[in-house]
């Protein structure tokens, strides 16, 4: 994981499907070329600037067609005292 600060996330207990976007990699080779399941806090970052696809070279990422991608419902402001 590269960077992660202040990107937006929906649960602190979320499993989404994890994708091997390099399955020939060494550092992925462990995984036989499957997809996995996992359950984790995940943070959700902007297509495009120092993490972009353009710019580092991609290992693993969230399979966005099977997992539910809409942002966690808000909660109602606090009242003021």
């Amino acid at each position: 994981m590269l960077g992660a600060r202040g990107g937006s996330h929906k649960s602190n207990h979320e499993t989404v499907t994890i994708h091997l976007d390099d399955p020939k990699s060494p550092l992925t080779a462990s995984f036989d070329g499957r997809d996995f399941e996992f359950t984790d806090e995940f943070y959700r970052f902007m297509p495009e600037g120092p993490y972009s696809r353009k710019n580092v070279h991609v290992l693993m990422s969230i399979d966005t067609a099977k997992t539910d991608m809409k942002p966690a419902p808000r909660l109602p402001a606090m009242p003021a005292p």
